[in-house]
């Protein structure tokens, strides 16, 4: 594995005590819209509560700005941006979090 790879998934795999790190959430295209990713979240954040974390965390790719709206608009904020690996174009992350 090269270096930017190594350094891109060591920044993702990141979670600090007392976080709860959410991994994926995934709504098909024909269900987009209809308040699922939002209804799963707040699913999520539930049970992060429930078990005492003190933060949620999740990754995202830079590009996927539906996703990170969906996200800002359940309360995360970007935290940090991973670095741009040169052999993965496309591998650049946000990391998000929210207080719980």
């Amino acid at each position: 594995m090269s270096t930017a790879a190594a350094s891109l998934f060591r920044f993702i795999d990141a979670v600090a005590d007392g976080d709860s790190s959410l991994q994926a959430i995934a709504v098909g295209p024909d269900r987009r819209g209809l308040g699922i990713g939002s209804r799963l979240f707040g699913q999520v954040e539930d049970e992060a509560r429930r078990a005492g974390c003190e933060r949620l965390t999740l990754v995202v790719a830079v590009e996927n700005e539906s996703a990170q709206c969906l996200y800002e608009r359940m309360g995360m904020t970007i935290v940090a941006t991973s670095p741009r690996p040169a052999l993965l174009p496309d591998g650049q992350v946000h990391r998000m979090a929210k207080p719980l």
